[in-house]
């Protein structure tokens, strides 16, 4: 990597990968920290989903899957993957200037700001049509008790 300037910039342990590789030297504590939860708090928020979805998949061979608690549930993983994925990006995004102004390329070497690009839009979709599918599903329990036993 050759900074601004025009000097190589020696690198060690870490890398961060933006638009290209930039290579720094050891991390803080701290920062081993929230490069850890950044990685780690994703899969578990998601493990965590995909378990309660595949007990609503469970519940419906056993009885009706209408229910206020998987509506409920659909709404949480749909505000959860709504507004996570995009806090996802801004909290890399900032750890990334972090790491940069923090080490010895602060001033040489410049993070890319942070666009509208930048957005998963994609996983943003996702998670509104999971709270559109909880709302459906609330109306779905809503119907099932209004006919519940007159069949």
């Amino acid at each position: 990597l050759t900074a601004y300037d025009g000097e190589p910039v020696a690198g060690s342990f870490g890398d961060i990968l933006l638009w290209w590789r930039v290579q720094v030297s050891i991390l803080t504590w701290w920062q081993n920290v929230v490069f850890v939860a950044l990685h780690v708090v994703p899969l578990v928020a998601l493990a965590a989903m995909w378990w309660s979805l595949a007990s609503v998949v469970r519940q419906s061979r056993r009885e009706s899957v209408f229910t206020a608690a998987n509506a409920r549930l659909l709404s949480l993983a749909g505000v959860v993957i709504a507004v996570g994925a995009p806090l996802l990006t801004v909290a890399t995004w900032a750890f990334h200037r972090w790491v940069v102004d923090s080490s010895q390329l602060a001033g040489r070497v410049e993070v890319p700001a942070l666009g509208l690009e930048s957005v998963p839009w994609t996983a943003v979709a996702a998670g509104l049509a999971l709270l559109v599918l909880g709302s459906v599903w609330r109306r779905g329990v809503a119907l099932q008790q209004d006919v519940e036993g007159l069949v």
